[in-house]
């Protein structure tokens, strides 16, 4: 059930609901919107019609609009908005302390808000927020690389990362970077989209974390070693076997505070012109 409701007395039969239902899932009638209940099954519980109604007369999935964040002159300018995206930096150094567990919530919110393929949402989220932990992460994947490149070596086609892991060491963390915290965005296994939608949504936390003076890094170099050199350690992790790893992201508080934006070269664009 849809839990569909609209408030007879709000509502003002504009359409709106109807018109920005994306698979016509609403109708209009005399008497206003409505959802039958042989189109429930196309509803893909985006709450599109819940949030263009301005009235605030639609309630669908049992969501009261009132509890809504009101949008109405709440966006950053595009000034404010340029210095978010040209000011972020990866950050590679990092202080001791961690990241409270109230600020670790606020950029998980962030990522829930993320947009995904069809508005399925198959994958989730590890969090290693005890630095304690972090460290046992840390202190075993570098073991457990330092074994294969003394043995096996690295797989074919991963050669030219090896003298750079042969210099991870406790005091040169050149994979996890000495960050406290980690979110591991994953996906199910069978999604066609999966992957992308974990990277969308860790850059929903990246530019959360960057608003609130948090750091944060695309950690590659992590994903690389849990993923094709000790995945293995994925179990121990606890992350569910239909899941597999998108994206990894270091997070912390920065130790070091940068003072400008860099400056990039464009990159190549193509126009259609004719087709």
């Amino acid at each position: 059930m849809l839990d569909f409701a609209i408030d007879r007395e709000k509502c003002t039969k504009c359409g709106e609901c109807a018109r920005d239902c994306i698979f016509g899932v609403i109708v209009m009638t005399e008497d206003g919107p409505q959802l039958p209940a042989e189109n429930e099954a196309r509803c893909i519980a985006c709450q599109h019609c819940l949030s263009v109604c301005k009235p605030g007369a639609l309630s669908i999935l049992g969501k009261n609009p009132d509890e809504s964040l009101p949008i109405k002159k709440a966006f950053p300018s595009p000034e404010e908005m340029t210095a978010l995206i040209e000011g972020r930096r990866s950050v590679r150094h990092y202080k001791k302390e961690p990241v409270s567990e109230d600020e670790i919530a606020t950029l998980l919110n962030a990522a829930f808000f993320a947009p995904t393929a069809v508005n399925i949402r198959t994958g989730g989220f590890t969090v290693v927020d005890d630095p304690a932990v972090m460290e046992s992460i840390r202190v075993v994947s570098r073991t457990r690389v330092a074994e294969i490149l003394k043995t096996s070596g690295l797989p074919a086609g991963l050669e030219r990362y090896e003298n750079y892991l042969k210099s991870w060491t406790a005091e040169n963390d050149i994979v996890f970077r000495g960050a406290p915290q980690m979110i591991i965005a994953t996906s199910h296994k069978d999604h066609h989209a999966g992957l992308v939608d974990t990277v969308i949504s860790l850059s929903y936390v990246e530019l959360m974390a960057q608003s609130m003076g948090l750091g944060t890094l695309w950690c590659g170099l992590a994903k690389l070693v849990l993923t094709m050199l000790a995945p293995e350690l994925i179990e121990r992790l606890g992350i569910p076997e239909d899941q597999e790893i998108g994206y990894i992201m270091m997070i912390g508080k920065p130790a070091v505070k940068y003072h400008r934006a860099v400056q990039r070269n464009p990159m190549a664009v193509h126009r259609v012109t004719t087709f």
